[in-house]
């Protein structure tokens, strides 16, 4: 049993070591908007279906709905952006509502560059900054 105990601890300390060292390869969030040309950004409802009613269109895999996760499209700009569902009890963004806005202008298949900050900078998935709130 104290082995186990011993091995847990370890395994936990690891986990939490590599979710730190992922975390530190992101870029920072920038203070203000980095590039010339930013994109401009959509304003984000605090409901999701506003978006509807302002003429966006659901886009959303089923399966992907059914955990909480909806993709709106814009079909005025081509924007599109995807809103998660906080989960009770959770900590961080997990346990908040949020929104990611995909980068119109990401052409790779990494994390880099996928979604746009507040200020329409490109940013990395899994970021800070890539979490935006209503």
């Amino acid at each position: 049993e104290q082995y186990l105990h011993e091995t847990y601890k370890e395994l936990v300390k690891a986990a939490e070591e590599a979710k730190e060292e992922k975390e530190s390869d992101a870029p920072a969030a920038p203070d203000e908007p980095q590039n010339d040309e930013p994109v401009e950004m959509p304003e984000l409802p605090e409901n999701p279906d506003d978006l509807l009613e302002q003429g966006w269109e659901e886009i959303s895999n089923p399966g992907a709905k059914e955990r909480g996760h909806r993709t709106f499209r814009d079909p005025k700009t081509g924007m599109t952006v995807r809103w998660d569902q906080g989960k009770p009890g959770m900590t961080g963004h997990v346990g908040h509502d949020h929104y990611h806005v995909y980068n119109p202008n990401y052409s790779g298949s990494g994390k880099e560059g996928k979604y746009l900050d507040q200020y329409g900078n490109p940013t990395y998935e899994g970021s800070k900054p890539s979490h935006l709130y209503p």
